[in-house]
């Protein structure tokens, strides 16, 4: 009897498995994400931002965020999963 190998394809050759990772980009230019918390409501654009990977960025005050979870860190003070924080308004 010979055991079967349960190693994922996405195995790298050193034997160390890979993550497939989800590409999940911020939604279109000019798309305004709103949100809400302690009785106040935020409102933040999406940006053009071409410093930053994908080329946008979440405005939130004067500072532009590359990730919907940036954003909502800089709201809460804690790690938040941005795409259920932010409401998506196009």
């Amino acid at each position: 009897m010979t055991k079967s190998s349960n190693r994922s394809t996405t195995e790298s050759n050193k034997g160390k498995r890979q993550r497939r990772r989800i590409e999940r980009s911020l939604s279109s230019v000019g798309t305004i994400l709103r949100a809400s918390r302690s009785g106040m409501k935020y409102e933040a654009p999406v940006v053009s931002a071409p410093e930053l990977k994908g080329g946008k960025g979440v405005r939130l005050g004067n500072k532009v965020y590359g990730s919907l979870s940036g954003a909502a860190r800089a709201i809460t003070g804690n790690m938040v999963n941005g795409w259920k924080f932010w409401q998506i308004e196009t």
